[in-house]
């Protein structure tokens, strides 16, 4: 978090329209944006596009409220207020409770059962902290292969997942589904990964923790042979802006016409159904993946830059001009016009970093 360790916090409860939470610090509030410190990273969020907004109390000071609330030999509320603490990442105060339960129900085995939760939950918390200590950590996100979707076929529901997967943001709290199967894949495959839990007691608290947090052990030990069995319940907000938004209102509306239906060898866009997942991710996966003379047609780190949107630009304004092609005209006014602006933002919300989601042919649905 940022600001002074004296200085008063103020920490928010947030949800998107489209259902994602996030948690953090506020650092600012005005008519039209929304700016939270979450996990270290200040996001910025459109005021119409908040659904819940909520003060929230300190850990320490809803732990210590509920707790004089509760009497010393109230099991269940007690267990609650523990697992509550969990939820909130608040893992000091939920030891301290389960802590004081196992010495008040001595051998109870719900309280060791919990107990072996947070300690699991501590465990990743301290693989964070070290993964932030050591800058020449190979990034998890980053296959070994990389692949081709051919034709005119758009990606399966499989390779979509596989893209929800790379693109999740784990710090939103996701709904994400991981079978025991595959968890017990994971511990066989990466048992000699320090990271990995051991004995049966270690791996099943694993077992019980959230999805988000089992993927994101996934995500360290870098099992990328097993990104495709995970399944992601609730979509990325990135991926939900450009299929609901970026795709319909800009790509199949303007650039497909213009640039993606044989007009640039290799670049073959879809325009027909731009909300419909399919269609959608498969322009997205295409997008991301080409360049056109060097020049990527996103480019995450430098967003101003992407071709899909300098292609859009009046030949003069732009540092890449949209190549000559018969009838070409500028989507954009300026680079002061609120939808070039718009899409700047929605390309400086995906991950900085490049992206080979690994997607081969083979992968499909036929294989399921």
């Amino acid at each position: 978090m940022s600001g002074s360790a004296n200085a008063e916090v103020t920490l928010v409860r947030l949800q998107t329209d489209d259902g994602n939470v996030y948690r953090g610090e506020l650092i600012r509030q005005t008519a039209e944006v929304v700016v939270l410190n979450v996990e270290g990273i200040d996001a910025s969020f459109d005021q119409e596009d908040i659904a819940v907004f909520e003060i929230l109390e300190s850990p320490e000071q809803l732990y210590q409220r509920r707790r004089a609330e509760l009497a010393k030999d109230d099991l269940a509320g007690r267990l609650a207020l523990a697992r509550e603490m969990r939820d909130l990442d608040a893992l000091r105060w939920a030891k301290l409770e389960l802590m004081s339960l196992d010495r008040d129900f001595p051998e109870h085995p719900v309280v060791r059962d919990e107990l072996a939760i947070v300690e699991a939950h501590q465990r990743l918390a301290q693989t964070r902290a070290d993964d932030a200590d050591n800058p020449r950590r190979d990034l998890p996100r980053r296959p070994e292969r990389r692949g081709e979707v051919e034709g005119d076929e758009f990606l399966s529901s499989r390779q979509i997942n596989l893209i929800k997967v790379y693109e999740v943001d784990l710090s939103t709290e996701p709904r994400i589904v991981i079978s025991d199967e595959t968890l017990d894949s994971f511990f066989q495959k990466y048992s000699d990964n320090r990271l990995v839990p051991t004995g049966r007691r270690d791996r099943g608290a694993f077992k019980r923790l959230d999805g988000h947090e089992q993927l994101d052990l996934m995500f360290r030990v870098q099992a990328r042979d097993l990104y495709d069995q995970v399944d992601v319940r609730q979509e990325p907000t990135p991926l939900a802006r450009f299929r609901r938004t970026v795709n319909p209102q800009y790509v199949a509306r303007y650039f497909a016409p213009t640039f993606g239906h044989g007009e640039i060898p290799g670049l073959s866009l879809f325009n027909k159904r731009p909300e419909d997942e399919a269609e959608a991710y498969t322009n997205f996966y295409r997008l991301t993946q080409f360049r056109y003379e060097g020049t990527p047609m996103i480019d995450r780190a430098n967003p101003k830059l992407s071709l899909m949107l300098q292609w859009g630009l009046a030949r003069e304004s732009a540092r890449f001009p949209a190549p000559d092609i018969p009838g070409w005209k500028p989507a954009f006014s300026s680079t002061d016009d609120t939808e070039y602006q718009r899409y700047v933002d929605w390309i400086d919300s995906l991950f900085k970093e490049d992206l080979d989601y690994g997607i081969t042919p083979a992968l499909s649905d036929e294989l399921e």
